[in-house]
């Protein structure tokens, strides 16, 4: 499926939440995406700046990369008042 404004994603799983990663190239609605993916069951969806990839190939996902990213901005939001 490919939707506009959507430059890559990546589907994860942290602390037991599915969390939908996007790197997108223009504004997208949190909401949109979670109502038109109600079929996967998302927990979650984080836009990134930049999705990982592995340097090698530039198209497959460095999931350790992103793992460690999506662990630090969901560290990031629990600590803000």
């Amino acid at each position: 499926m490919q939707t506009a404004g959507i430059r890559r994603a990546a589907l994860a799983a942290v602390d037991g939440r599915r969390v939908l990663a996007i790197e997108s190239t223009e504004a997208l609605s949190r909401d949109d995406i979670l109502r038109s993916l109600s079929w996967a069951q998302l927990d979650e969806v984080v836009f990134l700046d930049h999705v990982p990839v592995d340097k090698r190939h530039n198209a497959k996902v460095d999931y350790v990369a992103l793992f460690r990213k999506l662990k630090r901005a969901n560290n990031r939001r629990r600590t803000l008042p």
